[in-house]
């Protein structure tokens, strides 16, 4: 079979076939270049961005957001970066001010910076300079702002401002200048605010309450316990609230106890724990008195529980510092010795270093020598001297002056320490008994050095007593074996009161103190200056 071979087609297409082929890309092209150069244009050319009125709408967006930081944002770049006629600066300063102010009350309290107060009082008063006029907000933030920096002046002007513009909010800012005036410690500026607050005629029966309730605690304050009753007794007429009664009664409880009515300050101090519950601040309060009552009459259990309330469950209170102290007296009291030196020990510690930058506990001074003195009473009888005589070396540290009455006290319990030693001594063998004459010794020296100053320090106000604290030391010091000690101290009597009547008693004890220590010369002048001064 024949094959067939296909045959190859040589013959060339005209050029010009070919070129035609390809013209369909050129409206591709041009399409391409039209679109390339529209993009160039926007791009060169964008379309206007936001007013200055648009982005200050754009900003109160974002404080109706409560997004404080993006509206400071946008308001500083539109101030910065965008011309503005006066009203619109007038108008992005007062939001800057605001926006501020919601930014510092979305910090917490604890981290507020006064920087941030001066800002807003900086906008505040240049938006004023503009067109803006004063309103209720903006004087009660500047207000703020002033109170945030302890401008009283400016805070209480901006205030009053605030309450004469807008009544209906008169009532709750004329409660915070009042209680801003307490907060300065301005107590006549409290009063005056008080009055004309109490003087309002649309104030509800426990707002008036409120008011009455203040103006007794001034009176309370000065001492004016029967005048704080009085009000507190219109007050609790006016309340119907049972934590208000409970605040009212407390400050009832605590004029009856300041008035001596100790039964009916018991009374009123329960009902009012009672009416206000144990998380409430004042109820620290009423038990501290509770407490000091119980602590009167040597309850010393009962006292030591509800100091125990205050020190566990209010410990910011006003009185805790005095219920540390009173439970330390309580704790020893029951033979808890260890645990009631601690808190002497640290109560007087903390008052002996304190001043005003620190804790405000130097004004307890007296209470805590009261307290360590009682405490050391209570010790010395019962035995414990060595707590004692570390009780009267706190009292020493918080004294500014040393009195004879202190003196006295720590003769005493140097003495019965003495005493004690020396007994214990009697038994031991050797070393020990060494060791315990040696201690009773010291001791006994110690009370001398103390009956001699006592002695010292009662002279120009009683001789009798004079008289009688020198020769008690002298005979201290012959037990302590302490001659020269005695020598000194009838020598500095018999010089210096020459005719006192006990002097020929004075040198007769010199001269055999003298003799005692192998002086002789000296001994035989005392008795010749005794015989020829005094001889009979």
């Amino acid at each position: 079979m024949a094959v067939v071979r296909p045959t190859l087609n040589t013959k060339k297409k005209p050029v010009s076939t070919k070129r035609l082929a390809k013209l369909w890309q050129v409206p591709v092209f041009l399409i391409s270049l039209v679109l390339f150069g529209y993009a160039a244009y926007l791009f060169i050319d964008p379309k206007p961005g936001l007013t200055v009125d648009q982005k200050i709408l754009l900003s109160r967006n974002y404080l109706n957001q409560e997004r404080a930081d993006a509206a400071i944002e946008t308001l500083n770049k539109t101030l910065t970066k965008d011309k503005l006629d006066k009203r619109q600066e007038s108008m992005i300063h007062l939001m800057l001010a605001e926006a501020l102010s919601v930014a510092e009350q979305q910090k917490d309290k604890k981290i507020r910076i006064p920087r941030k107060h001066e800002q807003i009082i900086e906008q505040t008063k240049l938006a004023l300079a503009g067109d803006v006029k004063p309103t209720y907000e903006i004087n009660r933030r500047l207000a703020e702002s002033y109170e945030a920096l302890h401008k009283l002046p400016e805070a209480l002007k901006y205030y009053r401002a605030a309450m004469e513009m807008d009544t209906t909010h008169s009532i709750r800012l004329h409660r915070k200048v009042i209680d801003l005036y307490f907060d300065h410690d301005d107590i006549p500026g409290a009063e005056r605010s008080l009055v004309d607050y109490n003087a309002r005629k649309d104030l509800t029966g426990s707002e008036k309450s409120w008011a009455m309730g203040e103006l007794a605690h001034i009176k309370i304050d000065r001492g004016s316990y029967t005048e704080g009753k009085e009000l507190l007794a219109v007050a609790a007429e006016l309340s119907s609230n049972q934590v208000d009664l409970g605040q009212i009664n407390f400050w009832q409880g605590y004029c009856a106890w300041k008035l001596g009515d100790h039964e009916e300050a018991e009374r009123i101090m329960r009902l009012a724990r009672d009416q206000m519950h144990a998380r409430h601040p004042l109820d620290g309060d009423a038990a501290y008195v509770l407490g000091r009552m119980a602590q009167d009459k040597k309850q010393w259990e009962l006292a030591n529980s509800f100091y125990e309330v205050i020190v566990v469950n209010h410990p910011d209170s006003r009185f805790a510092p005095l219920a540390r102290l009173g439970r330390g007296v309580c704790r020893i009291a029951t033979a808890q010795d260890d645990a009631g030196l601690t808190d002497l020990h640290n109560m007087a510690n903390r008052v002996s270093e304190d001043d005003a930058s620190k804790e405000g506990l130097a004004k307890f001074q007296k209470e805590t020598l009261d307290a360590l003195k009682e405490a050391g009473i209570i010790l010395a009888d019962r035995g414990n001297y060595k707590g004692a005589v570390e009780l009267l070396g706190n009292e020493q540290g918080l004294r500014t002056e040393v009195t004879s009455q202190f003196l006295q006290r720590v003769g005493q319990v140097y003495e019965r320490m003495a005493a004690r030693t020396a007994e214990s001594a009697a038994p031991l063998q050797g070393a020990d008994k060494l060791e315990a004459e040696k201690k009773a010794r010291e001791q006994y020296a110690n009370a001398g050095d103390a009956y001699i100053a006592y002695a010292l320090k009662v002279i120009p106000d009683n001789d009798k007593e004079y008289g009688e604290g020198l020769w008690h030391g002298i005979d201290l010091y012959d037990k302590a074996g302490e001659l020269h000690r005695a020598v000194a101290a009838m020598k500095m009597f018999v010089n210096e009161r020459p005719s006192d009547p006990i002097v020929p008693e004075a040198l007769y004890r010199l001269g055999r103190e003298y003799q005692a220590l192998g002086m002789f010369d000296e001994a035989i002048e005392s008795f010749q200056r005794n015989l020829f001064r005094h001889p009979t």
